[in-house]
């Protein structure tokens, strides 16, 4: 009963203080990490505030000792920056002066697949989901962030195809002058090193062409003389990431 008690109240602490990151793309990550809130965390009462961490650790598939807890309950409340590694070196808790960032150390495996048009492609992996449909260019003026888009048919090349992000690939952001670093787009959409390592990038033989919630690449943008368009939407499947 008292373990029920503990677990409920700091499950509703951790509820509190959770500011989940990516934003609109937190589902990419739900199953690998978490983000709290520091302030919150450190106003806890010390039992709470360990029985939190272990509970962390827990979903993320660890385990912390009454060491870690410890030192975890030390450093959240007197250093500016730390971290504690969980048994096992699987998970790692990390925080600075804003927040407490539980993450899986595991790295993501670089990936690459056809893009089922028209179609939906559904990532079991990842718990995403990927719609292509075409259609008719409706004169809407392509959004930065969205999660979804339309893509110009006669300006792809080639068939397309979705893969991880690779070092060098660059796009021009719809409406920017200049090409820019894929890597800092994401960077500058406040994407986790998971969610940048699980993020799906349309491309297509010449490059990338639309990295969902980030940028639609000028040179697939749907222009006054477009007549086909290939839409796509990208969000959270019904299927639970796999652990």
């Amino acid at each position: 009963e008292e373990d029920r008690f503990l677990n409920g109240m700091a499950a509703a602490a951790l509820e509190q203080a959770e500011t989940p990151p990516n934003l609109e793309l937190s589902f990419l990550t739900v199953d690998v990490e978490a983000v709290l809130d520091r302030e919150k965390l450190s106003a806890l009462p010390a039992v709470l505030f360990k029985r939190a961490m272990r509970l962390v650790a827990g979903v993320l598939g660890a385990s912390l000792s009454s060491e870690q807890t410890d030192l975890l309950l030390t450093g959240v409340a007197e250093q500016e920056k730390g971290s504690v590694t969980a048994e096992g070196g699987d998970v790692v808790i990390e925080w600075d002066k804003e927040r407490v960032h539980a993450r899986q150390l595991a790295l993501t495996v670089p990936f690459r697949s056809p893009l089922t048009a028209p179609g939906e492609t559904i990532s079991e992996e990842f718990g995403w989901t990927l719609q292509a449909d075409n259609g008719t260019y409706a004169g809407n003026r392509p959004i930065r962030a969205a999660l979804e888009t339309a893509v110009d048919l006669e300006r792809v090349k080639g068939p397309l195809h979705f893969r991880t992000s690779q070092p060098g690939d660059s796009m021009q952001p719809y409406g920017f002058e200049g090409t820019r670093k894929l890597s800092d787009l994401l960077s500058e959409a406040k994407l986790t090193k998971a969610a940048r390592a699980r993020l799906p990038i349309i491309c297509d033989m010449v490059g990338p062409l639309w990295a969902p919630g980030v940028c639609l690449d000028s040179r697939a943008a749907p222009t006054n003389g477009t007549s086909r368009v290939l839409n796509l939407r990208f969000g959270p499947s019904e299927l639970e990431p796999k652990a």
